[in-house]
Order: C-alpha cells, then sequence, then structure tokens
C-alpha cells in the first residue's frame, strides 16, 4: 500500500469521526429529534 493512499483513508476516517461528533452535540442539543437518529445509522 502506498503513503499516498493510507493518508486518504486516514483522513476518511477524520472526516467520520467528525460526522459522528457532530451528530452527538445535535443529539444533545435536540434529543427528540430522530432525523440524526437515523442517519447515523
Amino acid at each position: 500500500m502506498q503513503v499516498r493512499e493510507i493518508s486518504m483513508i486516514a483522513e476518511i476516517f477524520t472526516v467520520e469521526e467528525t460526522l459522528h461528533q457532530m451528530d452527538d452535540l445535535a443529539k444533545a442539543k435536540n434529543p427528540t429529534d430522530t432525523k440524526w437518529a437515523k442517519n447515523a445509522s
């Protein structure tokens, strides 16, 4: 595997992690909004 591929994969994982954190924040602000829960799964 090339270094460029590895860094691209690492970037994708970082984006995923950020999205999950944003999702958690949104849920904390508005727990009754099930739209986030559906999109997360």
